[in-house]
Order: structure tokens, then sequence, then C-alpha cells
């Protein structure tokens, strides 16, 4: 299989919906991923819960800056790369909650500088 390291292809996306699991976007075990930049048109409120669990060469997140409000909450873990969640300066609210009633949810991320942006 070819190993992803961008979204490149997701650029001209402006929403996402959530699944039946109220989840917007959902991304595990991309061990290429780096960027997450091609999700940079999604902007405003997403209606789902925001997962990044695995991916070992996310540095950032990058791309995420549109984003006003999480409703589903947001989970990250098992990101050892990960340095800085600065992209979600912008979030101005967290209705409903994520995993367990948590808003936030971060875990295993050893290289994450600060909680800047949250």
């Amino acid at each position: 299989l070819p190993v992803l390291g961008d979204l490149r292809g997701l650029e001209g996306v402006t929403q996402i919906g959530p699944d039946r699991d109220r989840v917007s976007i959902y991304i595990k075990n991309l061990r290429g991923l780096r960027s997450l930049v091609a999700l940079r048109g999604v902007a405003g409120p997403l209606p789902g819960g925001l997962v990044l669990e695995s991916l070992p060469g996310l540095e950032s997140l990058e791309g995420l800056e549109g984003l006003t409000s999480v409703t589903g909450g947001i989970w990250i873990a098992i990101n050892r790369a990960l340095r800085s969640v600065s992209a979600l300066r912008n979030l101005a609210g967290m209705p409903g909650g994520a995993r367990d009633n948590r808003d936030v949810v971060i875990i295993d991320a050893p290289a994450l500088e600060s909680l800047e942006g949250l």
C-alpha cells in the first residue's frame, strides 16, 4: 500500500457532516501522514467530533484553523511527534462533549510543547 503523507485532494472540502457515531473527522493509523493542510477549507462549526489517533508523523494541526466549534469533542491520541495544537485557537465552543463526556482528550503526545490554542 502507498504511504499517505498528506490529504491532497481534499483542498476543496469546506464542510464535513458527522457519521452515525457523531464524528466528523476521523483520521487514524496513517503512519506517513505529516500534514492536515488540505483541510484548511473546512471552516466554521464542526457538527461532529474530531479524532486524530496513531499519526506518528503529524507535528501540528495546521489546516484546522478554520474550526470555530467541535460538537462531538476532540480526541487526540498516540501522536508522538505532535508539538502544537495552536491551530485550534479559533475554537469558541465545544458543545456535546467527547468520549466519556470529556470535551478534549489528549493522551500519549510526549512532544507536545504546550496547550496554547485550546
